[in-house]
């Protein structure tokens, strides 16, 4: 026999009679009691339900950050090297003898990442904008030619040096025909 309070007064009485012998409310168990316990249950739940999931984000946050997917430190000095390898392969930009002398890489979105490379050239470093693709194994960068626009002033200065030797030597062409010219008619 357990006491419970009388739905009326409030005060105790037992569980097995059938009124309140202070008030003479009929004697039955309060209709919260049972919910009471019921949601103390369905608390006990949705608890274990919240905590299963807080771990399953933390396994998956931590396995996009650590796991099957390098650093950006670690992508960076992939894709620097790569980059490198491709200035010294290419006969266009072997000829400048480009370095490049630090690429730093953020995540975009999904497998889309953007870098900044600073590239050296006649003691100068010049930023370059790269995109990266990167799916977890494999990369691709890409650079747009606009990004080469330092390079623009060398490569107009080499093609009038080019012009110039042309027209010295059309010019002495020119110069020795007339003088042969002169010579054959004197």
């Amino acid at each position: 026999m357990a006491l419970i309070e009388c739905n009326e007064c409030g005060k105790k009485i037992s569980s097995t009679a059938t009124s309140c012998p202070a008030c003479g409310a009929p004697a039955t168990p309060r209709q919260d009691d049972k919910p009471l316990a019921a949601t103390k249950t369905q608390i006990g739940w949705v608890k274990k339900v919240l905590i299963v999931a807080f771990w399953v984000i933390v396994g998956l946050l931590a396995y996009e950050m650590f796991g099957g997917r390098m650093s950006n430190k670690e992508l960076s000095t992939r894709v620097k090297a790569s980059m490198q390898e491709s200035f010294r392969s290419d006969p266009e930009l072997a000829k400048y003898n480009l370095s490049i002398t630090d690429l730093t890489v953020v995540n975009l979105k999904g497998n889309q990442y953007e870098g900044l490379a600073n590239v050296s050239y006649d003691g100068e470093n010049h930023p370059l904008s790269v995109k990266i693709a990167y799916d977890g194994e494999s990369f691709v960068w890409n650079v747009d030619a606009i990004s080469f626009n330092f390079l623009a002033e060398v490569v107009l200065q080499q093609q009038y040096q080019e012009l110039d030797e042309q027209i010295d030597a059309v010019s002495k062409q020119i110069e020795d025909g007339m003088r042969s010219y002169r010579e054959r008619n004197e």
